[in-house]
């Protein structure tokens, strides 16, 4: 089957809907679902872990299965958990959108969450404002402050 091309102008946050504790879920998991579900493969583009390790689901260059009507034109990342992203996985989120716009040079207003999308969700489970507030603060995120993380619904890692 050959996969259609995507063309990213998007980047669509999205979590796991799993315990916000340990590191038990990763991209072997996500896979196993999306299959369960009748997807070829993960729907996800990227997998950020509890720890902050991001998995790679799908290349860019493919079309997505994330968010109904948006997926030829998006990335699709989620970060494992439900309601708290960890200071890791915040981390590893905005160098992961960083290195994403090297390459595909998406604007700040253009990084979305699922819920925008569909009112019945509420993944990501965060204040997409906050995210684009800190993406065009342009702050190091390895230097982010812990104000910072805790408006953004972080646990300490």
């Amino acid at each position: 089957m050959i996969n259609p091309v995507n063309n990213p102008k998007k980047i669509i946050i999205h979590c796991s809907d799993t315990p916000d504790e340990g590191d038990r879920y990763g991209i072997k998991d996500i896979t196993e679902w999306h299959r369960l579900r009748g997807f070829d493969t993960c729907g996800y583009h990227y997998i950020i872990r509890r720890t902050g390790v991001v998995e790679i689901g799908r290349p860019e260059t493919e079309v997505g299965a994330h968010v109904q009507g948006h997926n030829q034109d998006s990335i699709g990342i989620c970060y494992i958990g439900t309601n708290h992203m960890t200071s890791m996985q915040i981390k590893s989120l905005l160098m992961l959108i960083d290195a994403i716009n090297s390459r595909w040079q998406i604007p700040t207003e253009e990084i979305y969450g699922h819920y925008e999308f569909n009112d019945s969700k509420t993944c990501p489970g965060q204040d997409m404002n906050v995210l684009r507030t800190m993406i065009d603060l342009g702050l190091d995120p390895r230097l982010r402050p812990s104000n910072l993380l805790a408006l953004f619904g972080a646990k300490k890692s």
